[in-house]
């Protein structure tokens, strides 16, 4: 990936602002990292179990990273989610990246990563060029699904057990794309 296409990227919607993550968001990611159903359905990983010096080494490398971005209410300053930006698996014939998500445990079900996500991937589109937009959702992730169905992806196709997950098993993921117009 391009790290200069994202070198300047801060979003501003009605109720949010997108901006690259700091260390200061550290609490905000031990929310969801010690939170299992987060850790579940964002990739299957163990939930942190405290907040310590390893825990704090990991929210460094996060924010050193040029790719990982905190989801900030305006109006009370609290950083609600993150969003990341990967390379497209596979490789596509013209540039293309993935947008994951993951939002504090007491934050969701507000419309907070549905309209981070709408900004970001309209700002890929139509500020750096990004003609193709990629995302998935585990296929036990019905709510991912509608949230990127809602935002304009379009089902792609399935990976076959794409993540042996430690809950649920072999699981399959589900491809999306989302075109610029």
């Amino acid at each position: 990936m391009d790290h200069a296409l994202l070198a300047d990227i801060s979003l501003e919607t009605e109720r949010l602002i997108v901006r690259r993550l700091t260390l200061a968001d550290a609490p905000a990611l031990f929310a969801m990292m010690s939170d299992p159903e987060t850790c579940s359905d964002d990739g299957g990983y163990d939930a942190v179990p405290e907040m310590d010096e390893a825990f704090m080494r990991i929210a460094a490398v996060f924010a050193k990273e040029p790719d990982r971005f905190a989801i900030v209410r305006k109006d009370t300053g609290e950083t609600v989610g993150t969003l990341h930006l990967m390379d497209a698996i596979p490789e596509r014939a013209v540039p293309a990246l993935e947008i994951g998500y993951c939002m504090v445990p007491t934050q969701r079900r507000r419309g907070f990563a549905g309209e981070a996500a709408a900004a970001m991937v309209a700002h890929l589109h139509e500020k750096k060029g990004v003609p193709l937009i990629t995302a998935g959702a585990f296929d036990f992730n019905r709510k991912s699904q509608r949230m990127l169905e809602k935002l304009g992806f379009e089902r792609e196709g399935v990976t076959k057990c794409a993540v042996d997950h430690p809950v649920h098993g072999m699981v399959d993921m589900i491809n999306y794309v989302h075109f610029a117009k």
